[in-house]
């Protein structure tokens, strides 16, 4: 088993990632800054496999950190991989020139450091096993992490693109809405608007297949177009049954926020239905806002500014700096339910949480954990003062159907759990 150091002053990004890495089973060991890292390298054996390092931080940075361990023979050797917030061709000169394997820049997803991490420790077997004469030399990696081409389509992606195109003109593509719930009181308070595929030939089609497809072919912007507006009207003809108003989230892709049109597609809509904007909450994953924080900053103000919420997605899962998430306006941040999941069987991640929705609280945030499924679950999230809930212990997501008649008993009703 391999055992991994991380260096990382911010104890939220050094504790999800840790978590992450131990999932996937390999030992984790942590330090605050470079200083502390030493010390523990001094005491340490046998030496960690790899190092993951912040450069940023407080009494011996990442850059001051690596420099001294190319000082020792044994320490030099250990793979490493330094993570930051600077992104220029001069910060990774800087960091490649002190001896740095690889780098990651915040905010990078799960699967970016995993494959960072796998890239690393499967290099080091392959020069050790050449070393020791089992293999033929290795060549240099073929894959750069975050310089690779977008793969051309598949024949099985062009088949399902061109199904995509027409499933909005077929009546094919709908959405299910998974009501919000107010911790302690269990009333209605919202729902998140969620969309499906029932293909006529190959039935459902998961979003997490399609999605990403329409991603990839320029197709999520008219995708989401039509999810606003399928929102806005089912939002008028609830009304018209004189239904009490609901709030409704709209999940929006990266291409979509960052292009142009978004607030007065939005904006647009909601005059046309005579719809009051603060019903539509924008969801936005912590990743995507990041990227560009102030482009993303600007595009925020403008969706508050004509009375949209606008809530972060999946939040935790992007590990980005805290000090970028103090700078974004922002309405509501929703958990993501990995850190949520047997909360009550795992410190960890209860600690985590209750960091996360303490900072929240903070800057005046309404907190959501997503994917509650049992008891045990939302008493502890509960008991650390989360505001709302989504998940299967109340419901799964409705079809309109459902959820109209939820809606007809009246938001201050209490919801009988599934």
């Amino acid at each position: 088993m391999s055992t991994i150091l991380i260096v990382e002053d911010e104890m939220i990004i050094r504790e999800l990632i840790g978590e992450t890495l131990s999932l996937e089973d390999y030992d984790v060991l942590q330090a605050g800054n470079g200083r502390e890292a030493l010390a523990l390298l001094e005491k340490t054996s046998p030496l960690p496999d790899l190092i993951i390092c912040d450069v940023m931080m407080p009494e011996l940075d990442g850059h001051g950190f690596i420099e001294a361990l190319q000082t020792n023979p044994k320490m030099a050797t250990i793979p490493f991989i330094f993570l930051t917030a600077l992104g220029t061709v001069q910060d990774f000169r800087q960091g490649m020139n002190s001896g740095a394997d690889d780098y990651l820049v915040k905010p990078f997803k799960q699967d970016e450091l995993l494959a960072a991490v796998n890239s690393r420790l499967q290099k080091k077997a392959k020069l050790s096993a050449y070393y020791q004469g089992n293999q033929p030399e290795p060549g240099e990696d073929q894959r750069q992490s975050g310089g690779e081409k977008t793969p051309t389509l598949t024949s099985e992606e062009l088949a399902l693109w061109h199904d995509l195109e027409t499933a909005l003109v077929n009546n094919e593509i709908y959405l299910n809405y998974q009501p919000q719930v107010a911790i302690g009181s269990h009333f209605l308070v919202g729902c998140e608007a969620l969309i499906r595929w029932k293909h006529p030939q190959r039935g459902f089609i998961s979003p997490g297949v399609f999605i990403p497809l329409a991603e990839k072919v320029g197709f999520i912007t008219q995708l989401g177009e039509w999810v606003i507006q399928s929102v806005l009207q089912q939002w008028d003809h609830w009304r018209s049954l004189g239904l009490p108003s609901i709030r409704v989230g709209i999940n929006i892709s990266a291409q979509q926020f960052h292009g142009k049109g978004l607030v007065q597609t939005l904006k647009s809509g909601v005059e046309k239905y005579n719809l009051p904007a603060g019903f539509i909450e924008v969801e936005l994953t912590e990743t995507l806002l990041v990227k560009n924080v102030e482009e993303s900053i600007q595009q925020l103000q403008n969706l508050r500014s004509q009375g949209f919420r606008v809530a972060i997605d999946d939040f935790g899962t992007g590990y980005s700096s805290l000090s970028y998430l103090q700078r974004l306006p922002f309405d509501v941040l929703k958990i993501d339910q990995s850190f949520v999941r047997d909360i009550d069987k795992n410190s960890k991640n209860e600690t985590i949480t209750a960091t996360i929705i303490s900072l929240a609280h903070q800057l005046d945030l309404q907190v959501t954990a997503e994917g509650v499924e049992t008891w045990e679950e939302y008493h502890t999230i509960a008991n650390l003062g989360c505001d709302e809930l989504q998940g299967y212990l109340f419901s799964r997501p409705l079809s309109v159907e459902d959820f109209t008649a939820l809606l007809s008993r009246g938001l201050e009703t209490p919801l009988t759990p599934a």
